[in-house]
């Protein structure tokens, strides 16, 4: 099932994103189409995503920019920066679509 895949800590979740992003807009469509569900399952889990994240997508979240690191030259460490910056980017970028496909599942079905 869907809610035990996402609760399970995986290290390529960043992959994973788009899987996840239509899974939660389906769920908008399948609580529209069956109200039952909706409000049995489908609003429950979507609450859930919401307000009790799985392990990793928390861990994602609170990854910040690193510390400047001892030892290494201004330049390498500006290339290193950079790029954990970019990283950091796609992370939010993922984490913010993760939370307006559910918000707006959400608000569809209501």
């Amino acid at each position: 099932m869907i809610s035990e895949k996402m609760w399970q800590p995986h290290r390529h979740v960043l992959a994973h994103m788009p899987v996840n992003v239509v899974a939660l807009e389906v769920l908008g469509c399948l609580a529209e189409k069956f109200p039952s569900w909706a409000n049995t399952l489908i609003v429950r889990f979507l609450c859930r995503f919401l307000l009790d994240p799985c392990p990793m997508l928390v861990k994602l979240a609170s990854e910040g920019v690193p510390e400047l690191k001892r030892g290494v030259l201004p330049q390498t460490q500006q290339h290193v920066d950079r790029r954990e910056e970019e990283q950091a980017s796609k992370k939010r970028v993922g984490l913010n679509s993760l939370r307006t496909a559910t918000i707006d599942s959400l608000v569809r079905w209501a």
